[in-house]
C-alpha cells in the first residue's frame, strides 16, 4: 500500500505508574508532564475501509473473496499497523515522549498448508532532549514541495516528470494526505477531551476507550482514482508499477534501454547452459531485471534490442563445437521470454512483428502468445483491438497450433478484461475502460460476431478441429451473448455431431462463474430435455453443479433420479 487514507480507531487511556516505572524508555523525560498525566494512545488502522485505497494488485481472478490490500485476504496473507504514542501534559498542552509503529504481514507461501511467514517493520521515535529556540527558525531557500516521502505513481524515471494526467493525481493525493493528518489530529483532540469529561473531572479517565474516523462514501473501488493514466499508444510503455530508477538514471545520465536490455540479456545467457550456477550467481534476479526493462520499453527500443539479439536456433552440433553461437542464442532465448513476460503494449506490437517476420514460429509462437492473457498488464480497448487484429491475420488463420492458441489467449484475455468486472478490477491496477463503455461494447458487436461467422463457416467446411476451436473461444468469453450463438445449434435448429454439442455444454463453464444464474437456467433445460442424449444431460449437471444451485432445484434433480431412465445421468 502506498499513502492512502483509512479508518482509523484510537484507543486512550491513562498510564500506570508502575508501568512507567518498569519502562522506563517510554516516558524518558518524566517530568514534563508537569501538572498534567502520561497519556498513552494506541491507533490502529483498518485496511478494510478506506477513504483513499491506493494499492497495486495483479494477478488476482476476482473470485477469491478477498480485495487487494485489505486487513485479510483469506488465507493467503493479513496485514495490521499499530502505532502507540505515549504523551505527558494535559489535553491542551502536551509532549510527545515517545511513538512507535509497527506493521506486520503474514503471509501463506503455500496455499495447502499452515505455515505462514512473517515480515515486520518497526519504527521508534525517543525524545532525547528539550531545549529552547534560540532566535528565529532560519528560513529555506528555494523550498521544494515533496508531498510524500514514499513512492508515488506516475513519476518518469528517465525524464524526471510527472506523466501527464497522473501529476493532479500525486498532488491530490498529497493534499488529501495533508487533510487526512490535520484530520488526525483533531480527532485525537476530540478524542482525549471526550475521555477526560467522561466523568466531569479532568482527574478521571475512561480506561480502553475507543473511537473511530468518519469514512463515509469509502470505497476499495477507489484506489483508481490516484493512479496513472493510460499509456500513450499501443507503441508506448505504460508508467507503472515500482520501476528501477537507479537503472534507467544516473544523476544527469540516462541510460540507453535497448543497450541495457542487450547487455543483461548477454548475461543470462551465458549462465543458460550451465543451469548448477544459477544459484551462485543469481541469474533468476537478473532474468527479473530484464523483463522490468522490457516492460519500461517502447516498441521503437524493443525492435533495435531484436536486431542485436535475434538468432536462430544452431543445430545441435554447432552448440557442441561453438559456444559463442551458443550464448548468442540462449541470449535471444532470454530476452524473448522477457518481452513474453512483460505484457505491455509494446511487448504485444514486438511478438506479431516477430510471428510475421517468422522470427518465432510454429510451437515457440504458439507458447509466446499462449502467455498473454497472463501477463497482459494494461488491456485496454486499443491494446485488445490490436490483439483481435491479430489472430484474424492469415500469418495466425493458417496455421492451425497458431490458430488455436490465438484463439484461446485472445477470448481468455475479453473475459478477464472486458466482461468478468471481478477479474478486471481485482486483476489490473486501473480501470480499462476509461469510462468509454466502447470496451465492453466491441465484445458483443466485434469479437464474438466474428468468433460466429468463423465457426458457421468451419461447420460448412467440416472442419472438425476450427469447430471445437472456435467453440472453446466463445464459450471462454463468459458473455451472455454466447447464448445466442449457441441456441441452435442445442435447440437442434442447426445440425452438429452430438460431440460438439458437448462441446458447447463444457465450453460452459466460464459463463457458470461470471453469470450464473444464466448458465443455470439454460443447463437445467437440457438436464429436463430426457430425450436428450445422455453424455449432454450429464455434462449439464456437471455445470449446474459449477453454478451453486439452491436446494430447491437440488431436491427437484434428486427426486427425479426415482423416475429418470438414463442410469449415467
Amino acid at each position: 500500500s502506498v499513502n492512502g487514507i483509512y479508518e482509523t480507531t484510537y484507543d486512550v487511556s491513562p498510564m500506570p505508574s508502575y508501568l512507567i516505572s518498569n519502562r522506563p524508555e517510554l516516558v524518558p523525560l518524566p517530568h514534563l508532564k508537569g501538572e498534567g498525566k502520561i497519556i498513552d494512545v494506541v491507533k490502529n488502522r483498518n485496511y478494510s475501509n478506506p477513504k483513499q485505497h491506493i494499492v497495486y494488485r495483479f494477478g488476482s481472478n476476482g473470485h477469491e473473496g478477498w480485495e487487494a490490500g485489505t486487513n485479510h485476504m483469506g488465507n493467503f496473507l493479513s496485514r495490521s499497523s499499530q502505532s502507540r504514542i505515549i504523551l505527558s501534559g494535559n489535553l491542551k498542552r502536551y509532549t510527545i515522549q515517545s511513538s512507535t509503529t509497527t506493521e506486520k504481514v503474514l503471509v501463506a507461501p503455500h496455499l495447502h498448508n499452515s505455515q505462514k511467514g512473517l515480515v515486520v517493520s518497526h519504527m521508534n521515535l525517543t525524545l532525547t532532549s528539550v531545549s529552547t529556540a534560540q532566535g528565529s527558525s532560519e528560513s529555506i531557500s528555494n523550498p521544494r514541495e515533496v508531498g510524500s516521502l514514499v513512492y508515488e505513481y506516475g513519476h518518469d524515471a528517465r525524464t524526471g516528470k510527472m506523466t501527464k494526467g497522473s501529476k493532479e493525481s500525486s498532488s491530490s493525493s498529497s493534499s488529501e494526505s495533508d487533510s487526512s493528518e490535520s484530520k488526525e489530529n483533531k480527532i485525537m483532540q476530540v478524542m482525549l477531551s471526550a475521555n477526560k469529561g467522561k466523568k466531569g473531572s479532568s482527574e478521571k479517565w475512561m480506561e480502553g476507550s475507543s473511537s473511530s474516523s468518519s469514512s463515509e462514501g469509502s470505497s476499495i473501488s477507489s484506489s483508481e482514482e490516484y493512479l496513472p493514466s493510460h499509456p500513450e499508444s499501443i507503441n508506448h510503455a505504460p508508467i507503472h508499477e515500482f520501476l528501477l530508477e537507479g537503472m534507467l538514471s544516473w544523476g544527469s545520465q540516462k541510460i540507453n534501454l535497448a543497450q541495457e536490455m542487450k547487455r543483461v540479456a548477454r548475461e543470462v545467457g551465458q549462465w543458460i547452459q550451465r543451469p548448477g550456477d544459477v544459484p551462485d550467481e543469481n541469474i533468476l534476479a537478473n532474468f527479473r531485471i530484464l523483463s522490468r526493462l522490457v516492460g519500461r520499453a517502447s516498441s521503437e527500443e524493443l525492435n533495435q534490442a531484436t536486431q542485436a539479439l535475434y538468432s536462430a536456433q544452431p543445430p545441435y552440433e554447432q552448440i557442441k563445437e561453438n559456444r559463442g553461437e551458443s550464448n548468442k542464442y540462449n541470449a535471444w532465448v532470454a530476452f524473448r521470454d522477457a518481452v513474453a513476460e512483460a505484457g505491455t503494449g509494446p511487448a504485444l506490437v514486438t511478438i506479431r512483428q516477430w510471428v510475421e517476420s517468422e522470427k518465432v514460429k510454429g510451437e515457440e509462437a504458439a507458447e509466446l502468445i499462449a502467455a498473454l492473457p497472463y501477463t497482459a498488464r494494461y488491456p485496454n480497448k486499443e491494446y485488445m483491438d490490436y490483439f483481435f487484429d491479430f489472430i484474424k491475420t492469415d500469418k495466425v488463420k493458417n496455421k492451425q497450433n497458431l490458430n488455436s492458441s490465438a484463439l484461446i489467449a485472445f477470448s481468455s484475455l475479453v473475459r478477464k478484461s472486458q466482461v468478468d468486472t471481478k477479474v478486471s478490477h481485482n486483476r489490473y491496477s486501473l480501470h480499462l475502460s476509461e469510462g468509454k463503455p466502447e470496451h465492453s461494447q466491441a465484445v458483443e458487436q466485434q469479437y464474438i460476431p466474428y468468433m460466429e461467422k468463423q465457426l458457421q463457416q468451419a461447420i460448412k467446411n467440416g472442419d472438425s478441429i476450427k469447430i471445437q476451436q472456435y467453440i472453446r473461444a466463445i464459450g471462454n468469453t463468459a458473455h451472455p451473448k454466447i447464448m445466442a450463438v449457441f441456441e441452435p445449434y442445442l435447440e437442434g435448429k442447426q445440425q452438429i455431431s452430438n460431440f460438439q454439442r458437448l462441446t458447447i455444454i463444457a465450453s460452459f463453464d466460464e459463463l457458470t462463474r461470471t453469470n450464473p444464474k444464466l448458465a443455470r437456467n439454460v443447463l437445467y433445460r437440457i438436464y429436463q430435455n430426457t430425450a436428450e442424449a445422455p453424455e449432454i444431460r450429464v455434462a449439464a449437471v456437471m455445470q449446474i453443479m459449477k453454478t451453486n444451485p439452491p436446494a430447491q432445484m437440488l431436491q427437484r434433480m434428486a427426486e427425479f433420479t426415482n423416475y429418470d431412465h438414463s442410469h449415467q445421468v
